[in-house]
């Protein structure tokens, strides 16, 4: 854009205004100085209050076009001289002064206007060099000479950087759009046009630079567009409608009239939002005005209270009755910017089908132009604040009610006046962007950076939601939903409701947990790390634990500096009494290479470096920006002492591939029952108030690197929907309950926090600018309950041994786990932490282990999923993990490339045993065994792990076996057996990345297990056949493998051998959004012969159906989320991704299966065996059954919906059966 200059009667005119504005708001402000202002146009009346007098000082006034006249008391005026007013002398020297009017101190008021002349010159006075005075905002010069401040070259430099970047609004437009753009690459398409060029420009040169990819090599368009800017100059009027309306048909191909040579419309994919970031004055000329795609004058188009002009959203203007311009026939109520934005918002200006992400704000799929607009500090008649969006304007709330009402309409816009800001704001709301006023450079790059940060913004999910109860009734029937958002990697969780009928999930949210923590400072946050240095035993006793103590077993301690004598700082949240410590505080050293962890300095020291503002970033204050705080967040390009780290626009890091999980009442049936293994006291632990009256808390890790507690339920008063639960009209919405808004203690609210001590040797990097998105705790917590101390010998002896855990690994995070115990949720203890990779120690052989280890080289990213379940030879609690992907490193000091599980103490972290896959993998090829299930004979009252399942990288499925068996074959505790690798046609490897399921068929166990992976976006063209089995394990081997799956044939007709093979086909109903099992193949576990069955996933393109990788838009079907086992169905979620940009991520299938035989469920509708989910990949399936015994599936997509399916499950499977918190299914 250009900046031209507006006409110096309309800027003297606004001046004036806001000059007797301010005089009154003072007075009205209770600064009681007196005085008065008056006048109109570009006049400003003064007049002194009674009992002033004449002073007999000259008073002098230069004025350019404005008319500025003195009054006294009377009628005289006092141009000449000046006049005492109580106390206060208004003279020259008083003026240069600032003298406050209250007390006569001397003080400069900003707010008052004063102005003070610095003479830059090397001395004050013959050999004495003169220095200049170092504000406390200032960072431009070192203050190295004392108080004086700032010397006099550095003094020059700082004018001279003014007089060349900042001096006139052309040139501070051009430094400021500069620095927003600077960060950009290749990823955006820019382009640029100028609202007025000069008259002998050509069109190339100087009005227009196409849009194309922002490539940063020399002579590409990031180096030709940052010349095309840099020689912008102003010419004249500013024709806003005019080159709004330019974009708009440049956007949709319009190559004549007012585009001639502007080229063909940049728009090349169906999903491409467009958007333009108009920079003015905002005194608009009225002529020339808007154009449409035809060419001819745009009217009044948001003049209708309906469709995209909803006076409800501040959109409708009112139905403005017509306004004549001073100078032309154009009315001010048709043909304003606004109408000029809404005209390209609501058009299609391109024949792409309709494509285009959508969202709350901007619901139209067609390709259109979203606006932006950036008005250069002044204001209109409407009362503007930042955060309008948010309720932060009466005036904008105003708008969205009739004036009948005591609302208001938008002005009337006239040129040059005031009402043409407000029709700039007018046409940012009209235009689905945001409209920025910027008082300062730093004011306008930060505008102009935050319109690209939500260009880029996309918000989604990576994981299913929790739901508060498998059975939900009313007052528990939550599904907490988390999200993240791209470019600005924020996230969030959201509570909503599960209808009882339907099962449908509410669009309305209950509460929002992201605005919330904003609202709340980060000094009252409780947030916790892990102190390795607390050795004492962990108390069992809750009752004897006291809420704050240095050695207590709690393993707690405040995530928070501590200064030179030791002590913590002086937060209400930091109530540990210890505090991290000198080594872990090096790790948030921000402007050197960080001891201990080798972390490099952040990315923006070259700049802190220019500015002198080094020594003030610090590590208190990352460690509190880490916290939360705000303050020390850089402006785009700024220079201040607090412009240090990144700037986030909300506190909660993305949540991406971590599940939330819901933690209330326990939910288990232990301690119930006949049988070996029973665990006393849980019955009483359960119905006690460590359980029963235990309030609701949601628990969910995110990329902000810590875990998070959230109440749900701080009342225990539960708060959900009753009606309107299944439109997205709020029209007819009931609800019940109290909801607390508190961000300290409402629902919603955080409890704590908790920061693993594995990453924070990198979580400095969380300050970056610009900031690299990078994965900390990224893991689903998995909860549990377990009786501390119990073994078959020695059992629980109350209910208070019991205690309710909480356990995660951190997937692309880190390489570690750790644990917490959070029976009681406002007070949790740290139990352990898991260390793995470089720096830990390593146990060379699964011999090695010694019962008292926490850690190990040959530990890897931690993608697998911990298990909480007792270990059948001596009945103790444990957890169980893997040593995950990528567990290999420099030298054989970082991990072997091996599969390993470990068997831990649950209380302890300590590893009791480990079980290795030796000879799977190795440093060059690792194994990557990641997600596990165990095999337990009481599922309903026992949690006794007799073997487990888990499945690698390289398509091995295992058996871990945790007890003795005699017989023939002897299978021995300890023992590792490969069950199968599994193949597709062609013999290649099919990958399991998820967890196997278990069950039970004629009395033998079965593995149910999809292959495929999708772990980066390399893996979005993989187009390898990827397949469901069933594998039957009949325990009568230890021979590797114990099933041979050799493949014969291509696809359709491949086959293995001892497999029975189902096919699934389109449905002859719904043929596009429906599938069926087309064969009726019998399936019988009891025959030693046969091994299971499977099928093979047959949509996508594949080896064999696009074998060339070149010609590739979507890749295999394949199997990336963990199947689940209800009342005998099989519930599979398979994802096709899809190389085509336009799609967000592809789509997917939800395949209900009889476990049985992998034919359709008996009974199931019309015989649908899968249902389509178009639009987005499958990210995670929860299975609920509501309280009329209908079973539905929950699915949650990659574009953060919540879609309810039928379930389809067998009617016998229902006669007395419910969905279960476990997930193995007896015949």
């Amino acid at each position: 854009s250009s900046c031209p200059t507006s006409p110096s009667s309309a800027r003297n005119s606004h001046l004036a205004g806001l000059l007797r504005t301010a005089i009154n708001d003072n007075t009205s402000a209770g600064l009681n100085h007196g005085f008065s202002a008056s006048g109109s146009g570009a006049q400003v009346i003064v007049t002194a209050p009674a009992g002033s007098a004449y002073n007999g000082k000259s008073v002098s006034v230069n004025e350019s076009g404005l008319t500025v006249t003195f009054n006294s008391p009377t009628s005289a005026n006092f141009n000449s001289d000046g006049i005492t007013a109580g106390n206060i002398d208004l003279s020259p020297s008083t003026f240069g002064e600032g003298q406050d009017v209250a007390d006569a101190v001397a003080l400069s008021r900003t707010d008052l206007g004063t102005f003070e002349r610095t003479d830059i010159v090397p001395e004050s006075a013959p050999g004495v060099a003169k220095t200049f005075t170092k504000y406390a905002a200032r960072s431009d010069c070192s203050g190295a000479l004392g108080a004086g401040g700032c010397s006099y070259d550095e003094e020059m430099t700082n004018f001279a950087n003014w007089f060349s970047y900042y001096r006139f609004r052309m040139a501070m437009a051009k430094t400021a759009i500069g620095r927003a753009f600077s960060t950009l690459g290749p990823s955006y398409r820019v382009g640029g046009i100028t609202i007025n060029p000069g008259g002998t420009s050509t069109t190339f040169e100087e009005r227009f630079i196409a849009v194309d990819d922002f490539k940063t090599d020399s002579g590409e368009q990031k180096d030709l567009w940052y010349q095309w800017l840099y020689k912008q100059k102003g010419n004249g009027s500013t024709p806003l409608r005019e080159a709004l309306s330019r974009v708009g048909r440049y956007y949709a191909g319009k190559t004549t009239g007012i585009n001639d040579n502007m080229g063909g419309s940049p728009i090349t994919l169906a999903c491409q939002p467009n958007f333009a970031i108009l920079v003015t004055d905002g005194y608009y000329f009225s002529d020339p005005g808007g154009l449409d795609l035809d060419g001819t004058a745009i009217g009044n188009v948001d003049n209708v209270n309906s469709g995209f002009s909803l006076r409800s959203e501040a959109r409708y203007d009112g139905n403005l009755l017509p306004t004549t311009f001073p100078t032309t026939s154009v009315n001010g109520g048709k043909g304003t910017l606004a109408d000029v934005a809404l005209y390209y918002y609501r058009e299609d200006l391109s024949s792409f089908p309709d494509q285009v992400p959508t969202s709350q704000r901007d619901p139209n799929p067609k390709q259109h132009m979203t606006t932006f607009t950036v008005g250069l500090g002044l204001s209109g008649q409407l009362n503007f604040h930042p955060a309008y969006e948010s309720g932060a304007s009466p005036d904008f709330e105003r708008l969205k009610t009739a004036p009948a009402s005591g609302g208001l309409d938008w002005p009337a816009p006239r040129q040059n006046d005031e009402t043409a800001l407000d029709d700039l704001w007018h046409a940012a709301v009209n235009g689905r962007g945001t409209f920025f006023s910027a008082q300062n450079p730093n004011d306008l790059a930060t505008a102009i950076r935050e319109s690209l940060d939500a260009v880029a913004a996309r918000t989604g999910a990576g994981a299913a939601a929790a739901t508060s109860n498998l059975q939900p009734i009313a007052g528990d029937n939550f599904a907490f939903t988390a999200q993240f958002e791209t470019s600005t990697w924020i996230g969030d969780i959201k509570a909503r409701t599960i209808d009882l009928s339907t099962g449908t999930v509410a669009s309305r949210v209950l509460w929002s947990a992201a605005p919330l923590l904003d609202q709340r400072g980060q000094q009252t946050r409780k947030i916790y790390t892990f102190d390795a240095g607390d050795t004492a035993a962990v108390t069992e006793d809750l009752a004897a634990m006291p809420p704050v103590a240095a050695q207590n077993g709690n393993r707690l301690k405040s995530f928070c500096w501590v200064d030179g004598s030791g002590d913590v700082a002086a937060y209400t949240g930091c109530s540990e009494v210890q505090g991290l410590s000198a080594a872990e505080m090096d790790y948030f050293l921000p402007t050197v290479v960080s001891p201990g962890s080798g972390e490099p300095a952040l990315t923006q020291t070259p700049t802190l470096t220019v500015n002198g503002t080094t020594g003030d970033a610090t590590k208190e204050r990352l460690i509190d920006f880490l916290r939360g705080d705000l303050t020390n967040q850089v402006v785009t390009g700024g220079t201040s002492s607090t412009d240090l780290f990144r700037r986030r626009v909300s506190v909660m890091g993305d949540i991406i591939n971590a599940q939330p999980a819901y933690v209330k009442k326990s939910p288990f049936s232990y301690d119930t029952g006949n049988f070996a293994g029973r665990d006393p006291f849980y019955q009483a632990f359960r119905n006690s108030g460590l359980s029963a009256t235990r309030k609701g808390t949601v628990y969910v890790a995110s990329n902000d690197g810590f875990l998070h507690a959230f109440h749900t339920d701080p009342d225990n008063d539960p708060y959900f929907q009753t009606a309107g639960i299944g439109t997205t009209s709020e029209i007819g919405d009931e609800f019940t309950g109290t909801l607390d808004t508190s961000p300290t203690a409402g629902e919603g609210s955080e409890r704590w926090a908790y920061v693993p001590g594995i990453t924070l040797p990198k979580m400095k990097r969380l300050a970056d600018t610009p900031y690299l998105h990078q994965y900390y705790a990224d893991g689903t917590p998995v909860v549990g309950d377990v009786c501390f101390g119990h073994t078959e010998a020695t059992r629980c002896a109350a209910a208070t041994d019991w205690r309710t855990i909480l356990v995660a690994g951190l997937n692309a995070g880190g390489r570690g786990y750790y644990a917490l115990d959070v029976t009681d949720p406002d007070n949790p203890k740290a139990l352990w932490e898991l260390k793995g990779g470089a720096g830990a120690a390593c146990i060379d052989a699964d011999s090695d282990v010694d019962g008292t280890q926490t850690e190990d080289c040959n530990i890897g990213l931690t993608y697998g999923n911990p298990l909480i379940v007792k270990r059948k030879s001596d009945g103790k609690w444990v957890v169980i993990v893997t040593s995950g992907y990528n567990n290999v490193g420099a030298d054989a000091s970082e991990g072997d490339g091996d599969g390993h599980l470990y068997v831990l103490d649950a209380q302890t972290g300590e590893i009791l045993q480990r079980m290795s896959t030796a000879g799977a993998g190795d440093t060059t090829t690792p194994s990557g065994l990641g997600r596990i299930n165990a095999w337990v004979d009481n599922a309903a009252f026992d949690n006794t792990a007799l073997t487990v399942y888990g499945g690698d990288l390289l398509g091995n499925l295992w058996r871990f076996q945790l007890e003795d068996l005699t017989g023939t074959p002897a299978i021995p505790n300890g023992s590792v057996t490969r069950i199968a690798t599994l193949k597709g046609p062609g013999n290649t490897a099919q990958q399991l990345t998820t967890k196997p399921e278990l069950g039970e068929v004629s009395g033998k166990r079965v593995i149910f297990v999809g292959t495929g992976r999708f772990l980066g976006t390399g893996d979005k063209t993989d187009i390898g056949r990827q397949s469901i089995y069933a594998i039957k394990d009949d325990m009568a081997s230890v021979t590797s493998p114990t099933v041979a799956i050799t493949r014969s044939g291509s696809h359709p007709t491949s086959t293995v051998a001892n497999f029975v093979k189902q096919t699934l086909a389109a449905s002859s109903v719904n043929p596009t959004t429906e599938r069926t099992v087309a064969t009726v193949n019998t399936v019988d576990f009891a025959d030693s012969n046969v091994r299971g069955w499977f099928i093979d996933l047959p949509d996508g393109a594949t080896i064999d159906t696009a074998p060339d990788p070149d010609v590739v838009t979507a890749g295999a079907e394949r199997v990336n989320v963990d199947p689940i086992l209800q009342l005998g169905t099989l519930v599979v979620a398979s994802n096709i991704p899809s190389a085509d940009t336009c799609v967000a991520g592809g789509f997917g299938w939800i395949n209900f299966l009889d476990y049985k035989t992998g034919g359709q469920v008996p009974g199931a509708t019309a015989n649908m065996a899968s249902t389509k989910v178009t639009g987005s990949l499958v990210v995670g399936i929860n299975v609920v059954q509501l309280p009329g015994g209908t079973v539905k599936a929950i699915v949650t997509t990659a574009d953060n919906q919540q879609l309810t399916k039928d379930a389809p499950v067998a009617p016998s499977a229902l006669q007395g059966r419910r969905v279960s918190w476990r997930e193995i299914f007896f015949e």
